[in-house]
């Protein structure tokens, strides 16, 4: 039997999966523009920058909460109708928010009670879009799917960001975040034309004590096996170390730099492209380098740009220092980001997809608050370039230790 050697264009050739991707790429155009539309919003109905960062914590509480018992209730259900269900009711969550601001009726609490119902549907929806891949993809192709998936969401994140601008200045707020809506319903209709193979037809009864038992059943699962649960806490970890540059980025650039906005979606577009030119390389890279040297590499070509943000301010041309030490920085997160992504993705068996991939995205999400407190306690005695010089260093230490972790060494 001929074995088809897997390429992006042998997924192309896949058409559920393309499905798959155009409608994700849709929602992720949406959200790129709502990213800049609802700050604006947020910040117009509030005019206080603490109940902005509260707003975060509460969009992070459902996933935190939610998501591992969501894993669970995804494995019994039909993927390609919880996928569906969560896109539909976002769009109407989002769009209800911008047709209440539109109209005045806007208030604080209500925006708070929907941005935690709307996380609640992606607490849902995004184990099941996990464990709907291994339905709709050939396993021998998951590194390439899964890389143009990954390359082709930054490129459309850049232009969403580039364009948000224009869009919000010509729309305004309310038409912004309107976009994110269809975004959503487009999203899920076009979902409705997958034809997942093995997904749940028919419909599940299911008990507290049967829940309870496939709860039960991913954690153990995940405790057999050492690579996978370190290759899940690493997971976190890897999100944890990006906290510093997402959360300190202005500060680093009005105070260490001096300088203005432009020079700070320098450092942003710069990062994007690293990681989407990562996610990019990543399977031509895997079938040449070993699993155990792409993954200390990546870890050292986060940590080295990382410490070196603290030797740039003061220097001359400053923003042409900043491209290359940006995409070397997004090249290795895109690199660890996709390797740890495609094991999980190889590792798990198909009946626990959903559960661990529950478990995964609960404990990453739990990464940014908590590194957020640390991030927070290191500003009152460290300066920001401290901050990334310190966190450079250990994220290389870190990486190059695991060469004695005998569990990663088997990658």
């Amino acid at each position: 039997m001929e074995i088809t050697k897997s390429s992006y264009g042998v997924v192309l050739k896949e058409k559920n999966y393309l499905l798959f991707m155009i409608a994700n790429l849709i929602s992720r155009f949406g959200d790129s523009v709502d990213a800049i539309a609802f700050g604006f919003m947020v910040f117009k109905l509030t005019g206080s920058a603490s109940l902005m960062a509260l707003l975060f914590g509460v969009n992070a509480v459902p996933t935190m909460i939610f998501q591992p018992f969501a894993g669970a209730l995804v494995d019994r259900f039909n993927k390609k109708k919880v996928i569906v269900c969560c896109d539909l009711g976002r769009g109407l969550i989002v769009g209800g928010i911008a047709i209440l601001f539109m109209t005045g009726l806007l208030s604080v609490p209500v925006v708070f009670i929907a941005t935690f119902i709307n996380s609640t549907f992606e607490s849902f929806r995004s184990p099941a879009g996990g464990a709907i891949i291994p339905l709709i993809l050939s396993k021998e192709n998951y590194t390439y799917g899964m890389s143009l998936s990954s390359t082709s969401s930054r490129i459309v994140e850049i232009v969403g960001l580039a364009v948000a601008g224009a869009i919000v200045g010509i729309l305004g707020v309310s038409g912004g975040i309107l976009i994110d809506s269809s975004s959503f319903f487009i999203c899920g209709l076009i979902m409705c034309l997958l034809k997942p193979v093995g997904d749940i037809k028919n419909k599940v009864d299911i008990s507290f004590k049967s829940y309870k038992d496939d709860l039960k059943s991913g954690f153990k699962y995940l405790m057999k096996s050492k690579l996978l649960l370190n290759l899940i806490l690493f997971t976190p970890l890897v999100n944890m170390l990006l906290v510093p540059i997402n959360t300190l980025g202005i500060v680093y650039v009005s105070n260490s730099l001096k300088l203005g906005p432009e020079v700070y979606s320098i450092i942003q577009i710069s990062l994007i492209v690293g990681i989407g030119l990562g996610s990019f390389v990543f399977p031509k890279v895997s079938e040449k380098v070993k699993g155990i040297k792409i993954f200390i590499v990546s870890g050292v070509l986060i940590g080295i740009p990382y410490a070196s943000y603290y030797f740039i301010p003061g220097t001359t041309c400053v923003e042409i220092i900043l491209v290359p030490v940006g995409i070397i920085f997004g090249l290795g997160a895109g690199l660890i980001m996709m390797q740890l992504n495609v094991l999980a993705m190889q590792k798990i068996e198909k009946e626990y997809m959903a559960r661990v991939f529950g478990i995964m995205g609960a404990l990453a999400m739990s990464a940014m608050p908590l590194g957020s407190v640390i991030v927070g306690g290191l500003c009152l005695v460290l300066s920001t370039t401290q901050i990334f010089l310190v966190v450079g260093i250990l994220t290389v230490l870190l990486f190059l230790s695991q060469v004695f972790n005998k569990n990663i060494r088997s990658l």
